[in-house]
């Protein structure tokens, strides 16, 4: 058991964009909300899954819909809180504590106002390890776990619960809702007893992450290596970026070249939809999904969204590994390069 507090916000931020691999949305505007709501609720606790009693049921929380749209509307404050409670009473149980989706992104840092919030432990785990864009692309999804009844709250009120579907069908559902709900909700997802979530979470996902926003911070390159296992793919200058819409569901679709900071002529080629997904050079792939591919700014340290990724950017390009259960082959069918629309397999880095 540790407690999490105000001052502990900026390295999880950074933390949470690392592993966010590009996606998992903008932390910025959360992570001022977030310090904000610690420094006047206090620290929230975080507990190991061996703390809790098996009986006890956790909610999983997260949110989806576009990044920018969460910043140029940001939260009123009241979403998680009142997703998780219409969620709790609509199965009529008590919940007891709050878990990340995923310890990336915008999800980690909401989950910590969640359990502000709502007055709850947050568990020190979470059922992904890494930021994907779909909701069936969790650690639920691959251990065929429901997330239903799943509730969502936006911001201006409006709350909705659906039930009775399976992943492919919710992630479908909640994509033709959200354009009603502003573009963007805050989610709760079916809490589970501790018991019945464990095998679906790796644990120590929250002070993993807090400990390489740390060490990006403090541009701690080899302690990234030897604490999270990053490697450094390449260091350099963004020399193109080009950008092509897709579809509603896969968004944008991008290419980044980047020429080395010390070899001129030597390049590299950042394939990206909401994450960074493929990283190459001369046609061989250096890192792909589903292991983490993260890209920081080269003198603060910060981390870069794909999204914002743009031209005369200095930059070094790391990758990390994914947690085991997603280089299975039931994780690869669900979040391996094909999963993306690739034509390859999985290359192991």
């Amino acid at each position: 058991m540790w407690l999490l507090e105000a001052d502990d916000v900026d390295p999880l931020r950074a933390g949470a964009g690392l592993y966010g691999a590009g996606g998992g949305g903008r932390v910025r505007t959360m992570a001022a909300i977030l310090r904000h709501v610690l420094a006047g609720n206090g620290p929230v606790t975080v507990v190991d899954l061996d703390e809790l009693d098996r009986g006890c049921h956790a909610v999983l929380i997260g949110d989806i819909g576009s990044g920018t749209i969460s910043e140029e509307r940001p939260m009123a404050g009241n979403e998680l809180l009142r997703a998780a409670r219409i969620l709790a009473g609509h199965m009529d149980v008590r919940v007891d504590a709050v878990v990340s989706v995923a310890a990336a992104g915008s999800p980690l840092l909401m989950s910590v106002l969640a359990a502000s919030q709502l007055g709850l432990p947050l568990v020190d785990a979470d059922s992904t390890g890494r930021a994907f864009p779909s909701l069936e692309q969790t650690g639920c999804g691959l251990a065929g776990l429901p997330i239903t009844p799943l509730a969502l709250a936006d911001t201006t009120g409006g709350e909705l619960i659906i039930n009775g579907l399976g992943p492919v069908g919710i992630e479908k559902a909640v994509r033709s809702i959200v354009p009603a709900l502003g573009g963007w909700a805050a989610v709760a997802m079916r809490p589970h007893t501790v018991a019945v979530l464990s095998p679906a979470l790796e644990p120590g996902t929250v002070s993993r992450a807090l400990e390489a926003g740390r060490l990006c911070l403090d541009d701690d390159h080899p302690g990234l290596a030897a604490r999270c296992g990053a490697r450094e793919l390449f260091r350099g200058n963004v020399i193109d970026v080009r950008r092509m819409a897709l579809n509603s569901s896969t968004g944008v679709m991008a290419t980044a070249v980047l020429e080395h900071s010390d070899m001129p002529g030597r390049t590299l080629r950042l394939e990206m939809q909401s994450e960074y997904l493929v990283a190459l050079e001369d046609a061989e792939i250096l890192a792909c999904v589903p292991d983490l591919i993260g890209v920081l700014e080269f003198d603060s340290g910060e981390v870069v969204n794909a999204e914002d990724l743009c031209r005369g950017s200095w930059v070094r390009v790391l990758t990390l590994p994914c947690l085991p259960k997603w280089r299975t082959e039931a994780g690869l069918a669900l979040a391996g390069p094909r999963a993306f629309g690739y034509a390859f397999d999985y290359v192991p880095t």
